[in-house]
């Protein structure tokens, strides 16, 4: 009999503890608290939520994973997001503590050393070194509840003054725990999102307050603020536990006031438990209040919270590297602005004077502008980016057009004459670097130079008197150019002043002697003297040629027949090209007229020298004379022997 009443108990023993132990599982379950600490939308279109996951007890729960999590905006699904866990995180936390001054607190009580104190003394020594755990960036207020609740302190970041409210708390009175959680809520519930929590310290039961229990609990739970109880001496335990299974905090009753330090630092190492969630928006960045909703999905049992926040508008940042209001630009630029945006850029406008230049989609978000293209003097770029979440900014900048090189001739001057040697010179005005100048005399190269001050030390030798024209053409290293034309005279030189004076008298002398010879002649013919006609080489059936005794060609030989023979300086357009910058470029024709060859002059005003002297005009070779043209010289020759021809 007593073996079956044994067995009958054990059954029923296992039963009831089978009954309260699904009821204790299912109770957990219940307790467990998702919390949106705090949301931050300044960098929108990242967004970045802080959340607290605890359980029953209000211990929080770690290592989830992200996949238990999901997360929509207004309803609608997220992106992709990322979940991490931030153990001892330092996101600044505000804490209220409400601390029992009842008449209870001043109960004997000893320390944790063994020292005797009362209660309050405990209290007050343990939520002062609670006070210097805190970060800088953590606030704190000060509540006390007696026969009723006081607001000591308003929140601050001054730790020190909390810790000088604490040391002046007196007990006396009765017991408004719950009007205590109702004032302490009203610090907090209109702060920005974040962590907050409210520290509950007490010593005996409700017994004063104006509200109820559940009015009390329901205005916590209103504003999502977790409380943390911490009990002992004559306190309800069970009342303890549910206020805090109900707001999300967790409960600790400790035997006395002596182990009220462990209790404080177990619930900083509970507010320090977060997990991040991180997501990119997809609306855009409008001002307009959203809400986040965040779903946990936790051994098979969904839980919920929601928060609102802003979509931030941001701030695109436009700037520009070497460029600023009243610079001077001219050819081609290239517009690169630097972009700082909170999302991705989707597009950047470029404007002058209001007129649209170019719309870029692509990276590098660059853009070559020909300014030559607009009219010299003030425009307005402007340069608008966007991003994806909406953001826009821009940045405008005048600027001054003008040409990027310019060059102006300072010697010799337009419409001048010169002879000799002259140094050519030009005024650059360049934006960039210079490259070269280039020197042209009737659009024929004279030389290139790279080098400041880009000066060319020229001569007139050899360049054909009259009217000419140069020209100067400036290269900038962005290969940018531009050139000036200007007229000059090149006048006779000294040399040729000479032998026009010489022909002058020649030609004069040559007036008077014809009739003083002709006289002379009627003379002798009267007289019926008998003369013997002059005899003169002739050319027919002979070899004739010019031999080139310096020159371009010393040595050769070069025949001559019956064909006009040019001789000049462009070896393109003459048969016998000679040497020198003092030749003209088509300086003489050799022609055979009359069994004879005749060299004559092309450039009067720079004849050819034959035998030393000038020649005017036309004159007939001999055998052996020397001819001189710029710096060659030939030898007229004829090869084979036979008789001259009379000339009358």
């Amino acid at each position: 009999m007593r073996i079956r009443l044994s067995v009958k108990i054990f059954v029923l023993s296992f039963l009831v503890l089978g009954v309260f132990g699904a009821a204790w599982g299912a109770r957990a379950q219940e307790g467990t608290h998702l919390t949106i600490n705090r949301i931050d939308s300044s960098a929108f279109p990242s967004v970045t939520a802080y959340l607290t996951v605890t359980d029953a007890t209000g211990l929080p729960i770690l290592n989830l994973g992200a996949d238990v999590f999901s997360v929509s905006e207004d309803g609608q699904p997220a992106g992709e997001y990322v979940v991490s866990e931030a153990q001892g995180s330092d996101e600044p936390v505000s804490v209220v503590l409400a601390i029992d001054t009842s008449g209870s607190m001043n109960a004997y009580a000893r320390k944790s050393d063994g020292e005797a104190t009362t209660a309050l003394g405990n209290t007050q020594e343990s939520a002062s070194v609670f006070m210097e755990a805190l970060a800088d960036v953590d606030q704190v207020g000060l509540v006390t509840f007696s026969d009723q609740a006081d607001e000591m302190v308003s929140l601050t970041d001054d730790k020190s003054a909390i810790v000088e409210a604490i040391s002046q708390l007196t007990a006396q009175g009765e017991t408004a725990l719950y009007d205590s959680i109702v004032a302490s809520v009203g610090m907090l519930k209109n702060l920005p999102p974040g962590r907050k929590a409210i520290i509950l310290l007490a010593d005996g039961r409700n017994n004063s307050s104006t509200f109820t229990f559940d009015e009390a609990i329901n205005e916590a739970a209103r504003w999502s603020i977790p409380i943390y109880p911490i009990g002992f001496g004559n306190i309800d335990t069970a009342s303890m536990e549910k206020i805090a299974s109900l707001t999300g905090g967790y409960s600790q009753v400790k035997p006395d006031s002596s182990e009220l330090q462990q209790a404080f630092d177990t619930v900083l190492e509970v507010l320090r438990q977060q997990y991040v969630l991180e997501f990119s928006s997809m609306f855009p960045a409008d001002g307009k209040e959203h809400t986040l909703t965040v779903n946990l999905n936790h051994q098979g049992t969904q839980f919920q919270d929601s928060h609102t926040y802003i979509a931030t508008p941001g701030e695109v940042v436009v700037s520009f590297s070497g460029l600023a209001d009243g610079d001077i630009v001219g050819g081609d630029m290239r517009i690169s602005p630097d972009l700082l945006a909170p999302a991705p850029i989707r597009e950047v406008s470029i404007t002058l004077d209001g007129a649209n230049l170019a719309t870029l989609v692509d990276e590098p978000f660059e853009y070559i502008w020909d300014s030559m293209a607009v009219a010299e003097g003030d425009h307005l770029l402007e340069v608008t980016a966007e991003d994806e979440a909406g953001n826009i900014g821009s940045l405008a900048v005048q600027l001054v057009v003008r040409p990027p090189i310019s060059v102006e001739w300072t010697n010799p001057v337009d419409g001048g004459d010169i002879s000799g040697q002259e140094t050519l010179t030009v005024n650059i005005d360049s934006l960039a670097g210079i490259a070269k100048v280039e020197y042209y005399l009737d659009q024929e190269l004279i030389e290139a130079i790279t080098e400041p001050p880009y000066e060319l030390e020229w001569t007139a030798e050899g360049v054909d008197p009259g009217d000419h024209r140069f020209k100067a053409l400036a290269i900038d290293v962005n290969n940018q150019s531009a050139e000036s034309e200007i007229g000059v005279r090149v006048a006779l030189r000294n040399t040729s002043l000479i032998v026009v004076l010489a022909l002058v008298i020649l030609i004069g002398g040559a007036i008077i002697m014809i009739p003083l010879a002709n006289r002379r002649r009627k003379r002798i013919a009267g007289a019926g003297a008998q003369q013997q006609p002059a005899m003169v080489p002739g050319v027919e059936g002979k070899d004739v040629v010019l031999q080139e005794l310096d020159g371009l060609q010393p040595g050769h030989t070069w025949e001559l027949g019956e064909e006009e023979i040019r001789i000049g300086r462009r070896k393109a357009e003459n048969d016998i090209p000679v040497a020198g910058r003092s030749a003209s470029r088509q300086h003489a024709v050799l022609q055979k007229s009359e069994g004879q060859y005749i060299l004559q002059d092309l450039n009067p005003a720079n004849p050819s020298v034959v035998n030393g002297q000038p020649i005017q005009g036309q004159h007939s070779l001999s055998p052996g004379d020397t001819i001189q043209i710029g710096e060659s010289t030939f030898r007229f020759e004829i090869t084979s022997e036979e008789k001259g021809e009379e000339r009358e």
